[in-house]
């Protein structure tokens, strides 16, 4: 039995997609075990990205590179409604599987802030988010400081080892803020499989900086200590 499986019994997974959410769940399906009591999901809808749809000649960007014309505000939240219909019927099956309590809530705004909003209620938070390089890649531990307490090493292993990867780990004995963007420069080229981040114990703390770390990291990030974590500036 792992620190990590004695301390995280209560798993979020928030995305902003059900795409997003999917790569996180597929994790979580092969980690989640006897003594994981409660997984949630939270769907998050971007109120920038509604802005955006709705307005007559309206172009934007497909995920494919080309450009199209903007859905119709309607068009837009009946994608989105769908969306997060599968996100909760996926979570459901996860859950049922295992047996575990669960539960799914749709919220208006930016994803990091969000879960943050909705931290102390769960140990675990998962940000969902689809990998850029869908084959190969580690999974990335950012190590506390020496002689910090943390679970984030044996979550980390445990990620690591359903996902049949290793572990590499990084690390910032006292970070500046020179040091951290050097540290998230190094993540944004390294075709993370998931990251793994502990808030209390460093080397990165608060929204701020796991925002930061989500925009790097191009995968799914597991986010330990985000309820006692300092609070944006």
């Amino acid at each position: 039995m792992s620190e990590a499986e004695r301390t995280l019994r209560r798993i979020l997974i928030g995305a902003a997609s059900f795409a997003d959410a999917e790569s996180a769940l597929r994790i979580a399906e092969r980690i989640v075990g006897p003594l994981v009591a409660d997984l949630g999901g939270l769907m998050m809808e971007d109120t920038t990205v509604a802005a955006l749809v709705g307005g007559p000649g309206r172009r934007i960007v497909a995920t494919s590179g080309a450009v199209v014309v903007a859905p119709s505000a309607r068009d837009f939240g009946l994608v989105v409604a769908s969306q997060a219909r599968a996100f909760e019927t996926r979570l459901a099956r996860l859950a049922e599987a295992h047996t575990l309590r669960w539960s799914f809530e749709r919220r208006a705004g930016e994803l990091v802030a969000g879960l943050f909003a909705a931290a102390r209620e769960w140990d675990l938070l998962v940000v969902g988010q689809c990998r850029v390089h869908r084959h190969g890649g580690r999974v990335i531990l950012l190590e506390p400081p020496a002689g910090a307490a943390s679970p984030a090493r044996m979550l980390a292993e445990t990620v690591a080892g359903a996902l049949a990867t290793s572990v590499v780990p990084l690390s910032s004995p006292a970070p500046t803020p020179a040091d951290v963007t050097t540290l998230l420069d190094r993540i944004s080229r390294a075709s993370a499989a998931a990251v793994v981040a502990d808030l209390t114990a460093g080397p990165l703390r608060g929204e701020a900086e796991l925002r930061r770390l989500v925009e790097a990291a191009r995968a799914p990030v597991f986010v330990i200590g985000a309820d006692s974590a300092p609070a944006p500036a």
